[in-house]
């Protein structure tokens, strides 16, 4: 299997980590989370993140750019575009999706 595309399903410190590293990596890669305000933070966070690597050398241009890019979504319908699907969703976040407490 040729793995291209990837979808993280949450977008905590560990969605936002595993989204970042994939997109560093050379994958096309879309984020997704039920709150807004979730995907708009770890879109900040990869951000700064790359920022920094880069002025270390840590990282190419390309690869800042790549994380830069990565997709958002609020739902899951984007999954059914990717080859690869990695969740990282919090059980509470999961459970309140479904109408159920945690």
């Amino acid at each position: 299997m040729n793995v291209a595309k990837i979808a993280v399903v949450g977008t905590g410190a560990m969605g936002s980590g595993i989204a970042q590293t994939a997109a560093v990596a050379g994958y096309q890669v879309t984020m997704t989370d039920v709150i807004p305000e979730a995907l708009e933070r770890a879109q900040a966070g990869i951000a700064r993140s790359v920022e920094k690597l880069a002025a270390k050398g840590a990282i190419s241009e390309a690869q800042k750019q790549a994380a830069l890019g990565i997709r958002t979504a609020g739902d899951l319908e984007p999954v059914r575009e990717v080859d690869m699907v990695i969740e990282a969703a919090t059980e509470s976040r999961m459970l309140s999706n479904l109408g159920r407490s945690p």
